[in-house]
């Protein structure tokens, strides 16, 4: 019953309703739910690229000062690839009193591999005499 006491206006949730529109849940969560599940894997997978090019950033700005203080390539290398990822490669090119450090990776999207990315970063630095 309402306010006023007529119970025309006091009916139940299932009453509510018609037969017609029960089942318009389901078909609107059927036609939503692949574009958010889609949106999440986006919004995972950007996330995952831009915490790789941090770390392949971060790693050619290590690999540069270890080099500039003299570190034999082979000890930059590993650092580089501890702190990359195994697979990230590193390149030096080095005019005499400059050093560039660039390193790269590939980043796999998704267990299928539904894109591969290539990431790279770079270091320059003054050599100590």
């Amino acid at each position: 019953m309402d306010n006023n006491g007529t119970p025309e206006d006091n009916i139940g949730i299932s009453e509510a309703y018609s037969g017609d529109e029960q089942g318009s849940v389901t078909a609107e969560l059927a036609v939503a739910l692949p574009a958010v599940v889609l949106l999440l894997i986006t919004i995972i997978a950007i996330g995952a690229a831009f915490g790789t090019q941090i770390r392949v950033s971060d790693a050619a700005r290590t690999g540069a000062r270890l080099y500039a203080l003299g570190h034999p390539r082979e000890h930059v290398t590993t650092t580089i690839r501890a702190l990359a990822g195994s697979d990230a490669t590193a390149s030096f090119t080095s005019d005499g009193q400059w050093a560039t450090i660039d390193v790269t990776r590939s980043l796999a999207i998704g267990p299928a591999n539904l894109g591969v990315f290539q990431l790279s970063g770079s270091a320059v630095v003054w050599l100590e005499p």
